[in-house]
């Protein structure tokens, strides 16, 4: 995921059919796990590109592995280790909710605590991928193979993502929900009842026409952070 610095001027458009973003426009490429590895990271430092990568628990930082590091919070005067072979900032949390207990991050040039919070803002597209693949749209079940053609699908359901997001918070706002419909996610309850509007129009006239209403509606949608 690239984190695009705010203050950095977007580049030129090259060609009209691409447009490559200019290292002095990203504030920081994050990485999951498997991005590894001294060549790729160094070919990254040499473009002089931020990077925050995660790492395996099993990972060496100075000869040891990440999972005898317990926390990295209180080190305000840290120090770069050896990673890959490289001297690269090294940062770890613990996670109270999730499938591991600990975080472990490295990064060229952000602080331990800089690239931790870095790190967290790439949870959001964690949460996209995972609704537009098994948890909603089942992205990966199509059977197109023309580039152009799943870029294309790749931008209408992420349009429609946050359209469902947003609805699901407007519906949580009305509060008019029953005891099952507030136990659900955001974005289940909303999906769930926008396939129901399709399929039993007459049951939802409410409903839809409140939908209506807030997509024509002038207000600034607060829900377009993802």
């Amino acid at each position: 995921m690239i984190i695009e610095d705010p203050s950095a001027k977007l580049p030129a458009i090259e060609s009209q059919k691409s447009l490559v973003v200019g290292t002095g426009s990203i504030y920081a490429l994050t990485m999951d796990r498997e991005f590894n590895g001294y060549q790729w990271l160094k070919w990254l430092n040499n473009k002089k590109t931020t990077w925050v990568l995660r790492l395996r628990k099993d990972t060496h930082i100075n000869g040891k592995s990440a999972k005898f590091y317990s926390s990295t919070r209180k080190d305000k005067h840290a120090k770069k280790k050896s990673v890959f072979g490289l001297p690269l900032y090294f940062g770890c949390k613990s996670i109270k909710k999730g499938r591991a207990d600990f975080l472990y991050v490295v990064s060229n040039n952000l602080t331990p605590n800089d690239a931790l919070e870095t790190y967290k803002k790439r949870w959001s597209i964690e949460v996209l991928f995972g609704h537009l693949k098994k948890k909603g749209f089942n992205f990966e079940n199509t059977h197109m193979s023309d580039k152009k053609k799943i870029d294309k699908l790749m931008a209408v359901l992420t349009l429609a993502f946050l359209f469902t997001i947003g609805w699901g918070i407007l519906l949580k706002e009305q509060n008019l929900l029953n005891a099952h419909q507030k136990r659900k996610s955001t974005f289940r309850l909303a999906l769930d009842l926008i396939q129901s509007m399709f399929r039993k129009p007459n049951k939802h006239k409410e409903k839809i026409e409140l939908f209506h209403q807030w997509v024509a509606s002038d207000l600034n949608p607060q829900i377009f952070v993802v």
